[in-house]
C-alpha cells in the first residue's frame, strides 16, 4: 500500500469516527430532551427515571468524547503531515464546546427538575451534581488531548 493510499484510508476512518461522534451527540440530545419534556409535563414518575435522565447526557458526552479522541489518534497515523496541519489549523466552527455546553445544560435541567420533584434526594443530588459536572469537564478536556 502506498503512502497516499494509506493516508486516504486514514482520512476515511477519520470521517467515519467524526460521523459516529456527531450521531451519538444527536441521539443523546434528542433522547435526553424528549425524556426531559415528558418528565417535566407528567406527574407521578418514579425517581429512578429522573436519575436515569441525569445519566443520559453524561453518558452521551462520554461516548462522543471517546470517538473524538479516537479520531485524533487516527490523525496521528497520517504520513503526509500537511493533512494533519490542515486538520489542526481548522479555522471553522468549533462545535465541540457547544456540544459540551448543551450536555451540561441538559444535565443541569435534570438536576433542577429532580431537585424540585424529590426533596428527599437533595443530599444525593448534591453528590451526583459534583460527580456529573466533574465527568463532563474531564471528558471535554480528554477529547481534545493530543495522542502521546
Amino acid at each position: 500500500m502506498t503512502a497516499q493510499e494509506w493516508d486516504s484510508q486514514v482520512l476515511e476512518w477519520s470521517r467515519h469516527y467524526d460521523v459516529i461522534q456527531w450521531t451519538i451527540t444527536g441521539i443523546s440530545f434528542a433522547s435526553t430532551g424528549a425524556l426531559f419534556g415528558f418528565c417535566w409535563a407528567t406527574e407521578g414518575i418514579p425517581y429512578y427515571v429522573f436519575l436515569f435522565g441525569m445519566a443520559l447526557p453524561v453518558l452521551g458526552h462520554i461516548y462522543a468524547a471517546s470517538f473524538r479522541n479516537l479520531r485524533r489518534k487516527v490523525h496521528e497515523r497520517l504520513n503526509d503531515r500537511r493533512y494533519l496541519e490542515l486538520i489542526r489549523a481548522n479555522p471553522g466552527y468549533h462545535t465541540w464546546g457547544l456540544a459540551a455546553a448543551l450536555h451540561t445544560m441538559l444535565f443541569s435541567g435534570w438536576l433542577a427538575l429532580t431537585y424540585d420533584r424529590f426533596p428527599l434526594l437533595r443530599c444525593l443530588l448534591a453528590l451526583l451534581a459534583s460527580v456529573g459536572y466533574g465527568i463532563l469537564l474531564l471528558y471535554f478536556v480528554f477529547a481534545d488531548q493530543q495522542p502521546s
